[in-house]
């Protein structure tokens, strides 16, 4: 690689999750401008990791968001506090109808989060884009919309995708590529 190349990749600063695990395996922390898909089967502990790591994002006075389309506000909140989360830099939304990405993005920014987390792929939604919510057209138009707002607004977020018992992405393996 070139100078330019190299000195362009040093500039870019990584923002610890306060899970020094996570933080090491995603090269220093979440990175502005980027989206990242995390998968693992049902029972995990995806939505746990993922709400830690908002909390200890938030920790620094940065904002985070987390917006599940698995559960209600209620429950969310109930959740974060069962793991010792009650910070007042960390939004909490939930609605088991799913999560409308053009609402999220617009409660995030009005929030000031610059870190979010959906969960999951398979609950967001696109007002304009046919299809039931978590087939494969639905998932990649959540996926663009999610990668062109982090790019666009200087974001960073992590999608849940659940894992299929044969190792596969519930929406389809496409999600991966974008």
């Amino acid at each position: 690689l070139g100078q330019a190349t190299m000195d362009a990749a040093a500039d870019q600063v990584y923002h610890s999750t306060g899970i020094p695990e996570l933080d090491k395996v995603l090269g220093g922390g979440v990175l502005w401008e980027t989206a990242l898909l995390v998968g693992a089967t049902r029972g995990s502990g995806k939505s746990t990791m993922l709400l830690q790591a908002c909390d200890g994002y938030a920790r620094d006075g940065r904002k985070s968001y987390y917006a599940s389309g698995e559960m209600t506000r209620d429950k969310c909140i109930a959740y974060a506090k069962r793991i010792g989360i009650v910070n007042e830099n960390v939004c909490l939304f939930g609605d088991p109808s799913g999560v409308d990405c053009d609402n999220l993005f617009e409660a995030v920014t009005a929030f000031g989060a610059t870190f979010f987390v959906l969960d999951s792929l398979q609950t967001g939604t696109v007002s304009d884009v046919k299809g039931d919510i978590g087939n494969q057209s639905m998932a990649k138009a959540v996926t663009n919309m999610v990668q062109s707002f982090c790019q666009e607004k200087k974001r960073a977020a992590m999608v849940i995708g659940h894992l299929t018992q044969d190792g596969n992405y519930a929406s389809g393996e496409s999600v991966q590529h974008l």
